[in-house]
């Protein structure tokens, strides 16, 4: 999906080569409402993209019915983000958590197995809220296994467990 606003349910996504679901643009995004009854398993090595990457948006939600397994990232250099990766590039961008699940994900030399979150927007306030979900059993070679977010971290609901890093195997906010 590319310079577009999207709303997306009932999307079934499996063993995918270079990703499963990317939404790019050039700052023309406003927003994308909601990700739901996503599903992406698959046992390939997603070197390039993740099962869920977002750039250019001011809000996102995953609600209830996304699920997110079995997703490897491999690579030299630091791969993050094997299940969800969200990079925006505006300053007060937020990821809205709200039961989802991603199990299982890996990143072999990377961070935020899980989900990563990062803006590339001058002095951004990103905010990640959990509200409820599972973000269980992820596993990165360097820093927040479950969550990795350079800004905010909120968690009202949700669990966030068996995960596993050097640093943060939770949560690691930068």
């Amino acid at each position: 999906i590319v310079n577009a606003n999207a709303n997306i349910k009932e999307l079934t996504i499996r063993n995918c080569v270079g990703g499963g679901l990317v939404v790019l643009d050039t700052n023309e995004v406003e927003e994308i409402e909601e990700i739901r009854s996503t599903i992406l398993k698959s046992d390939v090595n997603m070197a390039t993209s993740s099962a869920i990457a977002t750039k250019g948006w001011n809000e996102i939600t995953l609600g209830e019915d996304v699920e997110i397994t079995n997703c490897v990232k491999k690579g030299e250099y630091n791969i993050s983000g094997a299940g969800a990766k969200f990079v925006s590039n505006t300053a007060n961008a937020v990821v809205n958590f709200d039961g989802a699940s991603i199990t299982n994900c890996s990143t072999e030399n990377g961070y935020g197995a899980g989900v990563y979150f990062a803006s590339n927007a001058a002095n951004s306030n990103v905010i990640f809220n959990m509200k409820s979900g599972t973000i269980s059993n992820n596993t990165a070679k360097h820093d927040g296994a479950g969550v990795y977010v350079k800004g905010t971290f909120i968690m009202d609901g949700g669990t966030i467990s068996g995960n596993s890093a050097e640093m943060g195997a939770g949560v690691y906010r930068e």
